[in-house]
């Protein structure tokens, strides 16, 4: 049987959310810096310089944000159409 938002607990739709997000979001920039520079070579300059710390922290911070946000979104739109029913 199928769970709704409302049954799952909010930390793990949270981290769902953040999951897929992160994982998103590195990919585009992946593929975004491939197409500027068309090699990664400027990726490992990059983290041989330190600033790959701040980098993925600022990347983890969003995405916790975003997960957390979109949770709390998502349930309230669901309590809101269960109130309807």
């Amino acid at each position: 049987m199928k769970k709704t938002i409302l049954e799952v607990p909010f930390w793990k739709v949270a981290l769902r959310f953040s999951l897929l997000f992160l994982g998103v979001i590195t990919v585009i920039l992946a593929l975004t810096h491939y197409m500027q520079y068309e090699n990664f070579s400027a990726v490992s300059q990059s983290l041989e310089a330190g600033t790959w710390s701040a980098f993925v922290s600022q990347k983890i911070a969003i995405a916790a944000v975003y997960g957390i946000s979109m949770t709390y979104f998502s349930r309230r739109k669901e309590k809101k159409k269960n109130k309807k029913h």
